[in-house]
């Protein structure tokens, strides 16, 4: 069944739909321990590497439309790299892949919808849960994030040493712990380390929690920000990019009597010349090859990782032609 079919058949159904269900905003962060006690400051060099570890870089991309009674999402995952005979660029999923459509609605309508459309439109999470009991901003960040592990799932076998996410390893395991579950299960299936590079750090207040770092700088906690603190701790870098790390975030408290996800360690990157802070992470049993990417990255001339801002831009240019 071709996408416009999939399309035209689930809105019919949606147009049934009494509510669009729970109403909110999007998931807040998990309670996290941040130990700081390895972090060192260093300089990124910007020497020109003519070789480097054979890559997969990936972004998912999600677009929202519907009516005041049901939402439709559709997303899809830009892949750049050399993943198999198609070529080094390529969008998934493709028909019988993955489900091309994510819904919210009431849950009556979604089990119609799921009896006659099942395989391409998802209406419930990884635990069976329906997406008319959670918010329009927490089903968009769950379908793009699962097709982005479905698509992680297809380097397994694969003749790459490295796989870049535009994006954190796992999404905040309080709201999303299925998803991160199956991520972090996915990931120890790879034989390649996975890192993640999340760009947008300005309201994100994981490094905040270091608070030895937060009173070493006389930051107040109340006003902090991971963007702040990072360009605080490493202005005075000499050099053109630096880097701190790596700080290791343990997931504490409720979430991990029903998850299992593994720790995480991170870092931070400061390049001047374009005036921005991102955060690189990865799986504590990924650190030596996170490790490897944060020293060693080509960058672009945004000041991220020239792979993450191509694939970037395919996955938004994709899902608007959509």
């Amino acid at each position: 069944m071709d996408l416009l079919t999939v399309m035209e058949r689930a809105l019919e159904t949606l147009s049934q739909s009494k509510s669009p269900g729970a109403v909110g905003g999007a998931a807040v962060e998990d309670d996290v321990r941040v130990e700081a006690g390895e972090a060192e400051v260093f300089s990124v060099s910007l020497e020109w590497r003519s070789s480097g570890p054979r890559f997969v870089a990936l972004d998912g991309s999600s677009r929202m439309f519907g009516s005041p009674n049901f939402r439709l999402f559709v997303a899809s995952v830009a892949i750049y790299g050399v993943l198999d005979s198609r070529g080094p660029t390529r969008l998934f999923p493709s028909p019988g892949e993955g489900p091309l459509f994510a819904a919210k609605a009431d849950e009556e309508t979604l089990k119609a919808l799921e009896e006659g459309l099942r395989g391409f439109v998802q209406v419930k999470d990884l635990k069976g849960r329906y997406f008319s009991r959670v918010s329009e901003e927490v089903v968009g960040d769950w379908f793009r994030g699962y097709l982005e592990t479905l698509a992680l799932q297809r380097l397994e076998g694969a003749d790459v040493e490295l796989a870049i996410l535009d994006g954190p390893i796992y999404l905040p395991v309080s709201a999303f712990g299925d998803l991160a579950e199956f991520r972090v299960k996915t990931i120890g299936q790879l034989d390649v380390p996975v890192v993640g590079v999340v760009k947008r750090v300005g309201r994100s207040k994981l490094l905040c929690r270091a608070r030895e770092l937060v009173e070493k700088f006389n930051v107040a906690f109340g006003d902090c920000n991971d963007e702040f603190l990072a360009y605080e701790i490493l202005k005075g870098v000499r050099g053109p990019v630096a880097a701190v790390g790596p700080f290791k975030a343990v997931v504490v408290g409720h979430t991990l009597d029903k998850y299992a996800v593994e720790d995480r360690v991170f870092w931070y990157v400061y390049v001047k010349y374009a005036g921005r802070v991102y955060r690189v992470e990865a799986l504590v049993s990924h650190r030596d090859g996170a490790e490897e990417f944060v020293k060693n990255m080509p960058l672009g001339v945004t000041g991220l990782p020239y792979m993450v801002e191509l694939v970037d831009k395919l996955a938004r240019k994709h899902t608007a032609y959509i």
